[in-house]
């Protein structure tokens, strides 16, 4: 029985501030740097395994008088994405992850603020993830 396989050899991903303009930009690394005030694209260092789940949560609806199901009420989903990476001394996901500003604690500043994340695809026969991407997986 043949065996088919995918494999995208060379992928990175890279988190943005939702609110900001959609770009292809990305931030130059910079080391020191703690936050990315300027809303383009941050490519996450040292990751080493990138994961998504969504669930569809349904509510049931019944009508009076009635045993089977009158109308499944979709509710909002859950989307969990999951980015394992070693701690080299770069900045941490949490920097990425959270408001740059306005927020002492991590509460403050996880609250209202919302990221994208998106995962480039680039061809197997690069050697690093730059440049253009073959494809993108963002959301």
């Amino acid at each position: 029985m043949p065996n088919n396989r995918i494999f995208y050899a060379i992928h990175s991903v890279a988190i943005k501030d939702n609110d900001a303009a959609g770009t292809n930009e990305v931030v130059p690394i910079q080391p020191g740097v703690d936050v990315n005030p300027s809303g383009r694209w941050e490519v996450v260092r040292g990751a080493q395994s990138v994961g998504m789940t969504t669930t569809f949560n349904f509510e049931q609806v019944f009508q009076l008088g009635q045993i089977e199901v009158y109308e499944f009420v979709e509710l909002e989903p859950e989307i969990e994405f999951t980015i394992e990476r070693v701690l080299d001394g770069t900045k941490p996901l949490w920097f990425m992850t959270t408001g740059p500003r306005g927020g002492v604690t991590l509460v403050e500043r996880t609250a209202d603020y919302k990221i994208d994340v998106a995962v480039p695809v680039y061809r197997d026969s690069q050697t690093r993830a730059t440049g253009l991407p073959i494809s993108m997986c963002y959301g």
